[in-house]
């Protein structure tokens, strides 16, 4: 009988522009489903900042901050205002 073969894929990245309440419903959420967390913050310290893989300290109304963002992550969500 054969068996099933179990493929390996990659582990799918979520990038947040911007730490707060929201980002953390969204990573809490997003963890579970085996996905990996890049928070780009302005400040040290973020109530996402538990459930985060990588955390990037810079401005987000910044390109290079945004473009930093965006090589780490396979898609990026805005949970900043």
């Amino acid at each position: 009988m054969l068996q099933p073969r179990r493929v390996k894929r990659p582990v799918p990245t979520l990038g947040i522009l911007g730490g707060g309440q929201l980002a953390k419903m969204t990573a809490a959420a997003a963890a579970p489903l085996g996905c990996e967390i890049v928070v780009l913050e302005r400040q040290d310290e973020f109530p996402a900042q538990s459930l985060d893989t990588l955390a990037l300290i810079g401005d987000w109304n910044d390109p290079a901050w945004t473009r930093q963002l965006a090589a780490r992550a396979d898609v990026v969500d805005r949970k900043s205002t």
